[in-house]
């Protein structure tokens, strides 16, 4: 159970925009892509994923197909679900191959550290053409960035496991208050 968790992706500045994030923020991503379905409107798709994974999926997805020149022309909250997100393109061919891009993602798709360009491209395991972040280690080469700050939905950290059992600050607070509230009735009844 997440409580309280705030994911976020790197962004760097350049000419263009572009969003960027290491290899293993796309693997943790993609791991809570579940399926991209065409909507009523040919002109949308519907991205089914992980609950309340919308904001970093639709980061990602969007860098991704402006990458696979796809320009999305907004995004939202599908039918007031946390786990759909509707993206809307400017055209039915760029929908059409949006859905087999984000199902690629979703297989889940990930990238080889190795495949990894000096300047960042490269191509997934999947056939999908994306940008990572990449920096200079300490010989002035440049590599792949790693680690990440987005965690994946379908990976539990160890603090995450140890907070499965009871929640003593909760139950610390409860005693707290009804201290409190023990202290004002006699306080009150002192009075009288």
């Amino acid at each position: 159970m997440a409580t309280g968790r705030k994911y976020i992706l790197r962004h760097v500045q350049q000419r263009n925009r572009i969003n960027r994030f290491t290899y293993e923020d796309y693997n943790g991503v993609c791991a809570d892509i579940i399926v991209a379905n065409p909507a009523t409107n040919k002109k949308n798709v519907i991205v089914k994923h992980a609950k309340n994974k919308m904001a970093a999926v639709a980061t990602v997805i969007k860098s991704v197909l402006g990458k696979n020149n796809i320009k999305v022309a907004g995004y939202e909250k599908y039918a007031s679900t946390n786990v759909k997100t509707l993206f809307k393109f400017n055209s039915k061919e760029d929908a059409r191959k949006a859905v087999d891009i984000i199902n690629n993602m979703a297989t889940p798709d990930s990238i080889n550290p190795s495949k990894i360009q000096t300047n960042g491209d490269v191509v997934s395991n999947y056939g999908v053409k994306l940008n990572v972040d990449v920096e200079l280690d300490p010989n002035g080469n440049v590599v792949a960035s790693q680690g990440g700050n987005y965690v994946s939905s379908n990976t539990q950290t160890s603090g995450e496991l140890e907070d499965s059992g009871i929640n003593w600050y909760l139950i610390g607070g409860a005693a707290l208050i009804g201290v409190i509230m023990i202290l004002a009735i006699v306080k009150l009844a002192k009075k009288k």
